[in-house]
């Protein structure tokens, strides 16, 4: 027998510069753009606001929900069993081993606010003053 209940989920993930997953870039030159794609897929079983929250730290410890400002911010109301993929692209201006972090949030119409999902992507970048080598 096959039941008609399915389990409610969102996800978000990176995509790399081509669109696909993998060839993520690890290490960038300070100032280089890091061009990216953030992949949003709704299957809660109703349309739903999703917010998704982009943070570049150098905190290797701290763990999303972040308390701090975004450095941006992308919203998007899905359909059930609808993707969004949206373009991102930004620059590190110093050196360092760097998070990007996106943090998934959706309207709870119950709550009248937004709610962390507790889903998030991240990815570590080394950003150095020369060209890597190879």
């Amino acid at each position: 027998m096959v039941s008609g209940y399915t389990q409610s989920f969102s996800a978000i993930g990176y995509l790399g510069p081509t669109g696909k997953l993998g060839d993520y870039p690890s290490t960038v030159i300070v100032g280089q753009p890091i061009s990216l794609y953030i992949y949003v897929y709704n299957h809660m079983g109703v349309p739903t606001w999703f917010v998704v929250r982009v943070f570049v730290i150098n905190n290797t410890v701290a763990q999303p929900p972040l308390n701090q400002t975004p450095v941006m911010v992308f919203q998007r109301v899905l359909m059930n069993n609808e993707s969004w993929i949206e373009p991102l692209t930004l620059s590190i201006n110093s050196t360092g081993t760097y998070r990007i972090i996106s943090e998934l949030w959706m309207y709870s119409p119950g709550n009248l606010t937004l709610v962390y999902t507790g889903n998030y992507v991240q990815l570590w970048v080394n950003v150095t003053q020369v060209v890597p080598s190879g």
